[in-house]
């Protein structure tokens, strides 16, 4: 792995880390370009910006105060201006998410994912969703013997699928 690579690793770890595990949206302008697009059945097109972004978290974060973002540090690759991570999404639903049809009972959250980002001049210029599980994996809160699967998004008629980028 070359020095710009390891940066733009470094890049898209801290950027997880501080966005979407801190939660800090306030320095989405910090690591995403301006005209950054995210590629994602799971985000709505009018939200695929960097202000989208803005909003999006706001909103999930609303809903799950204990969102996390953890790489798996053995399941990360670079090429060139590419970087992949695999990740576990974890935390507990609190509100209701009705743009994926989840009413907040307290359930647990724990979703495998995985994401392409590409970079330019050191910051991250897109992502898609390379695969989206085919359930989200939740427990019944007071009954954590008892998992049961969240209802799986469906977005513009996809469930739990990625559409490939334009």
């Amino acid at each position: 792995m070359g020095q710009s690579e390891k940066q733009n690793l470094q890049t898209v770890l801290t950027a997880m880390q501080v966005i979407f595990t801190e939660h800090h949206a306030d320095q989405i302008d910090e690591f995403f370009t301006e005209d950054f697009i995210q590629r994602s059945p799971l985000v709505p097109p009018e939200n695929a910006g960097r202000e989208g972004l803005k909003q999006w978290l706001t909103g999930i974060v609303a809903a799950i105060p204990d969102l996390a973002y953890l790489p798996a540090p053995d399941q990360q690759m670079t090429d060139g201006d590419r970087v992949l991570v695999v990740a576990q999404v974890q935390g507990t639903i609190q509100g209701d998410l009705p743009l994926y049809g989840i009413k907040g009972s307290g359930q647990k959250l724990d979703v495998s994912t995985s994401h392409i980002f590409r970079l330019e001049h050191g910051k991250i210029a897109s992502t898609g969703r390379s695969w989206t599980p085919a359930r989200w994996s939740c427990s019944r809160p007071g009954r954590p013997d008892r998992p049961r699967a969240c209802r799986t998004p469906k977005i513009a008629g996809r469930v739990g699928t990625s559409r490939p980028p334009p």
